[in-house]
């Protein structure tokens, strides 16, 4: 891993991320064990998710009326199909909070449901991300990046699908 990619690594994992659910406020962090999120994912039926924005990619700081335009994009096509409009996957709310070292903004993102790691994988890729927060359960919450070098191994259980993960070639 080079110098910068493990110096994002670190970042990210220091990144709280707070999912507004209707219950109420949820923080999640790859470093700890995050309170109530065992019971929330079990109470909605939840096995694989991930957290995604799609802000400021590359880690490239784009004004805030570029990233509203992403976001509504990201919604537009990222959680809907594009050709009938109906919605992919559910998600809610997603507020990244860097670490103070880091001097970094918070930014916009989404939680999104029963979404397959590879799926993830793929949508923070075509999002410009350099990398995405995923979930199997509670217990296990990873940082996995989007570049065409990474690759998701997934213990093939519940959340396992048929469709293997297409490679991602930057020319």
């Amino acid at each position: 891993m080079s110098f910068q990619k493990n110096n994002l690594h670190i970042a990210y994992l220091k990144t709280e991320f707070s999912i507004e659910a209707k219950d109420g406020t949820l923080w999640v962090s790859p470093l700890r064990e995050t309170q109530g999120l065992k019971e929330f994912l079990s109470r909605n039926g939840i096995m694989n998710w991930a957290i995604i924005t799609p802000e400021n990619p590359r880690s490239e700081v784009l004004s805030p009326e570029e990233n509203q335009k992403r976001i509504a994009e990201f919604i537009k096509t990222g959680l809907h199909d594009e050709k009938t409009g109906e919605r992919k996957w559910d998600s809610l709310d997603s507020i990244s909070r860097p670490a103070p070292e880091y001097a970094a903004d918070p930014e916009r993102g989404f939680f999104i449901m029963n979404i397959f790691p590879w799926e993830a994988v793929r949508l923070g890729h075509q999002f410009g991300q350099n990398a995405i927060v995923i979930g199997k359960g509670a217990d296990q919450i990873s940082i996995v990046w989007c570049d065409h070098e990474s690759q998701v191994a997934w213990d093939g259980g519940a959340g396992a699908s048929t469709n293997p993960p297409t490679p991602h070639r930057t020319s």
